[in-house]
């Protein structure tokens, strides 16, 4: 038996998270961004990122999403690798952050994650 390397264990990672969340969902995940090629070259592989569609918290009752750093920041760590990234939501459509994680937000629960400012902005 051969000894799977981190990146092969990376992939099917993300195979059985994306198996596992279409089933759950009864929709096939729809691609919402696909990552520019890494300055030309041939993207070292594949990485689909599922994140959470808009919802309305059962206990407090406000909209809720995804939370933006979860997203934003390995986003940028695997493009700069070089990594292609398509980032997909369980029903399909839209991905919205939730308020609470947008560094704009009033609160300023988030205003610190410099690196979400700039990929919301």
């Amino acid at each position: 038996m051969k000894i799977q390397t981190k990146k092969h264990q990376l992939s099917i990672w993300i195979l059985v998270f994306t198996i596992f969340s279409h089933s759950h969902s009864g929709h096939p995940p729809q691609e919402l961004v696909g990552s520019p090629p890494f300055h030309g070259k041939k993207p070292l592989g594949n990485i689909l990122m599922i994140a959470a569609n808009p919802a309305v918290s059962k206990k407090t009752g406000w909209p809720i999403g995804c939370w933006a750093a979860e997203l934003v920041h390995p986003y940028h760590a695997f493009t700069q690798a070089g990594y292609h990234i398509t980032i997909a939501s369980p029903q399909g459509g839209k991905i919205e952050f939730d308020s609470y994680s947008d560094p704009r937000d009033e609160s300023g629960y988030s205003a610190h994650d410099l690196m979400s400012v700039l990929a919301i902005s």
